[in-house]
C-alpha cells in the first residue's frame, strides 16, 4: 500500500568530490594505483589472520545453549 501523498525521492544534483581516501589492505595493496591493479587482474588479496592478532578465547560461541 502506497501513501497517497508519497513523492519519489530526488537526486542531487550537486557536484561531488572525493578528495583523497585512505585504506589498508593486505598483499601489498599500498596505494590506488596497486588497489586498482588487483581488482582489473581478477587478483585474490585474501590472507589468513596471524594468530597473535587476537586470543580468540576471549569471543564465546554465541550457539552454545544458554547464550544470547
Amino acid at each position: 500500500m502506497v501513501a497517497e501523498n508519497y513523492q519519489k525521492p530526488t537526486l542531487a544534483v550537486e557536484p561531488l568530490a572525493i578528495i583523497g581516501f585512505s585504506f589498508r589492505f593486505p598483499s601489498g595493496i599500498e596505494d590506488p594505483d596497486s588497489l586498482w591493479k588487483t581488482l582489473v587482474n581478477g587478483e585474490v588479496a585474501l590472507k589468513d589472520v596471524p594468530e597473535n592478532r587476537f586470543s580468540i578465547a576471549n569471543f564465546r560461541n554465541i550457539r552454545a545453549a544458554g547464550s544470547t
